[in-house]
């Protein structure tokens, strides 16, 4: 009878289609392999990993962008906070420096302790964004 030769070793394959099994006779001996259990995944097992898998995905997308976009209002945020801090110490050592947002209020006075100071009081505001804005208040004493 014939067979298949592979690495030295004699086989023979026979199916028995009736039985759903797969004998192998080779030189050393006989394989029996049982076909009746379905090996792998049904099509709904695939569709409900897939589903389970895209929603996973869809989610972590939307942290991903969410994320994105508020590293970029930090970054904007820390770009006009280091531009405030600027004109802030400009207006401290220059009294005659003015901008836009730049607001002086003087002869201010605060009480601490049931002291009296008089000084300048220095405002900045800037707006990065359409609702956020970075404000810096000083009280310069005379």
């Amino acid at each position: 009878m014939g067979g298949y030769t592979v690495a030295f070793w004699k086989f023979r394959i026979k199916t028995r289609p009736l039985e759903k099994k797969l004998i192998v006779h080779g030189e050393g001996g006989s394989l029996l392999f049982d076909c009746s259990k379905q090996a792998g995944f049904t099509l709904v097992e695939v569709l409900i990993a897939t589903a389970i898998f895209l929603l996973i995905a869809l989610s972590l997308s939307a942290l991903f962008i969410n994320s994105y976009r508020t590293i970029g209002l930090a970054g904007n945020r820390g770009t006009f906070v280091a531009e405030a801090q600027q004109e802030m110490e400009r207006a401290i050592a220059d009294d005659t420096y003015q901008t836009d947002e730049l607001v002086r209020e003087d002869e201010y006075e605060i009480v601490l302790f049931g002291r009296v100071f008089t000084g300048t009081l220095v405002s900045i505001e800037k707006q990065y964004s359409e609702n956020r804005r970075v404000h810096y208040l000083t009280f310069v004493a005379e």
